[in-house]
């Protein structure tokens, strides 16, 4: 599933959180204009990880998968 955070994509995957942060804010970052997150959520809890992200107000959902 994807969506983007303040107009930058992001992705959900079974085992990875990809967040994009714009250029211009990757000092945040240390220089780096992504964030990863390799996780190993249950395969059946995905679903409440997916409705927390969706309930984040900065991110505006565009879903695709």
């Amino acid at each position: 599933m994807s969506w983007t955070l303040d107009g930058e994509p992001s992705t959900l995957s079974p085992t990875l959180l990809l967040i994009e942060i714009a250029a211009g804010d990757a000092d945040a970052l240390n220089g780096d204009d992504s964030l990863e997150i390799i996780h190993n959520t249950n395969a059946g809890d995905l679903a409440e990880v997916e409705e927390t992200l969706r309930n984040t107000p900065r991110l505006r959902w565009t879903r695709s998968l």
